[in-house]
């Protein structure tokens, strides 16, 4: 019998070696790889499941409607936004397009920075997920020139009940939480 595990046990180091030699990688750079490929699957689904979602509701609910769900918690509308979060960049559409695009291309930058760090992979997540959102939204205003925004809970201060938002803009948050939690778990 134990003849027999130090033989399998040669043989496993042997199909490793080979495997090395061939690819060049080992088990440990593939499984790296695959969690590089599941984020890059999460930013996609992100972009595809909002884009979707969107499309959904601008085929079959009429612009400024609204259906009440969840016990009147949530309600589902129809809203064109044409300016940024919150409408605080009314009226300054170049503006607003430009500071997007900057915005974008810092998160990417950010996100292909921290790729191959070792340590915590929180901070890369988050990213992925304000890559998937901000993506999402970016793209829909500048093919349609608008966002569209569906979703609204009816609870709260009544200024919070007013605010209408699509999956994107709570990915872009809980991304960005998790990148700032992410980044103060890897500078202690």
């Amino acid at each position: 019998m134990n003849g027999k595990k130090k033989q399998r046990k040669k043989q496993k180091k042997s199909r490793k070696k080979n495997l090395k030699k061939k690819t060049g990688k080992t088990k440990k750079s593939r499984k790296k790889r695959s969690k590089h490929m599941v984020q890059a699957a999460v930013l996609a689904a992100v972009f595809g499941l909002d884009t979707a979602v969107k499309n959904f509701i601008n085929n079959h609910k009429l612009q400024g409607s609204e259906t009440r769900i969840l016990k009147e918690k949530v309600f589902i509308r129809n809203l064109h936004n044409p300016d940024g979060i919150f409408g605080i960049m009314k009226g300054h559409k170049e503006a607003s397009r430009k500071l997007s695009l900057l915005i974008l291309g810092g998160v990417l930058w950010e996100f292909f920075r921290n790729f191959f760090k070792k340590g915590s992979r929180v901070p890369q997540w988050g990213l992925a997920l304000v890559l998937g959102g901000g993506l999402c939204n970016y793209w829909e205003r500048e093919t349609k020139g608008y966002v569209t925004d569906y979703l609204s809970v009816n609870a709260g201060p009544e200024k919070f009940r007013k605010i209408v938002f699509n999956l994107s803009d709570v990915c872009i948050l809980v991304g960005a939480i998790l990148y700032a939690v992410g980044q103060m778990k890897r500078k202690k």
